[in-house]
Protein backbone atom coordinates (compact mmCIF):
# COMPACT_ATOMS: atom_id res chain seq x y z
CA UNK A 1 0.00 0.00 0.00
CA UNK A 2 1.21 3.46 -0.89
CA UNK A 3 1.68 5.89 2.02
CA UNK A 4 2.76 9.52 1.79
CA UNK A 5 5.73 10.72 3.76
CA UNK A 6 3.40 12.47 6.20
CA UNK A 7 1.51 9.21 6.83
CA UNK A 8 -1.63 9.98 4.82
CA UNK A 9 -3.16 7.21 2.75
CA UNK A 10 -5.47 9.39 0.67
CA UNK A 11 -4.71 11.84 -2.11
CA UNK A 12 -6.79 14.59 -3.67
CA UNK A 13 -7.84 13.60 -7.17
CA UNK A 14 -10.22 14.65 -9.89
CA UNK A 15 -11.66 11.84 -11.98
CA UNK A 16 -12.98 12.74 -15.40
CA UNK A 17 -14.53 10.56 -18.07
CA UNK A 18 -13.01 11.95 -21.28
CA UNK A 19 -12.05 10.69 -24.71
CA UNK A 20 -8.50 9.44 -25.26
CA UNK A 21 -7.32 12.54 -27.15
CA UNK A 22 -8.58 14.85 -24.42
CA UNK A 23 -6.84 12.68 -21.81
CA UNK A 24 -3.57 12.99 -23.75
CA UNK A 25 -3.93 16.78 -23.78
CA UNK A 26 -4.61 16.90 -20.03
CA UNK A 27 -1.72 14.60 -19.13
CA UNK A 28 0.88 16.25 -21.35
CA UNK A 29 -0.22 19.76 -20.37
CA UNK A 30 0.03 18.86 -16.70
CA UNK A 31 3.51 17.37 -17.14
CA UNK A 32 4.75 20.38 -19.09
CA UNK A 33 3.43 22.83 -16.49
CA UNK A 34 4.23 21.05 -13.24
CA UNK A 35 7.42 19.04 -13.68
CA UNK A 36 10.44 21.06 -12.65
CA UNK A 37 13.02 19.38 -14.84
CA UNK A 38 12.14 18.00 -18.25
CA UNK A 39 14.62 16.83 -20.81
CA UNK A 40 14.32 18.42 -24.23
CA UNK A 41 13.39 15.01 -25.62
CA UNK A 42 10.54 14.70 -23.06
CA UNK A 43 9.19 18.13 -24.01
CA UNK A 44 9.40 17.29 -27.70
CA UNK A 45 7.56 14.00 -27.16
CA UNK A 46 4.82 15.76 -25.16
CA UNK A 47 4.34 18.37 -27.87
CA UNK A 48 4.22 15.64 -30.52
CA UNK A 49 1.52 13.78 -28.56
CA UNK A 50 -0.46 17.02 -28.29
CA UNK A 51 -0.11 17.77 -31.99
CA UNK A 52 -1.23 14.26 -32.93
CA UNK A 53 -4.25 14.53 -30.61
CA UNK A 54 -5.23 17.90 -32.09
CA UNK A 55 -4.94 16.53 -35.62
CA UNK A 56 -7.31 13.67 -34.78
CA UNK A 57 -9.98 15.91 -33.24
CA UNK A 58 -12.78 16.67 -35.63
CA UNK A 59 -11.06 14.89 -38.50
CA UNK A 60 -13.28 14.47 -41.54
CA UNK A 61 -12.69 11.78 -44.08
CA UNK A 62 -15.16 13.00 -46.71
CA UNK A 63 -13.40 16.22 -47.70
CA UNK A 64 -11.73 14.90 -50.84
CA UNK A 65 -9.66 18.08 -51.06
CA UNK A 66 -6.05 17.74 -49.91
CA UNK A 67 -5.75 21.55 -49.71
CA UNK A 68 -8.24 21.69 -46.86
CA UNK A 69 -6.34 18.97 -45.01
CA UNK A 70 -3.10 20.95 -45.29
CA UNK A 71 -4.86 24.02 -43.84
CA UNK A 72 -6.13 22.00 -40.87
CA UNK A 73 -2.61 20.63 -40.20
CA UNK A 74 -1.14 24.13 -40.28
CA UNK A 75 -3.64 25.46 -37.76
CA UNK A 76 -3.05 22.47 -35.47
CA UNK A 77 0.66 23.16 -35.42
CA UNK A 78 0.04 26.83 -34.60
CA UNK A 79 -2.14 25.85 -31.62
CA UNK A 80 0.53 23.66 -30.05
CA UNK A 81 3.47 26.05 -30.50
Amino acid sequence: MWVRLNGERKIKAIIRDVEDDIAVMIITDSNLKHREKLLASEKAFSYKLQLDAIKRQGKRYNLGNSNTSAQIDKRSKDIVT
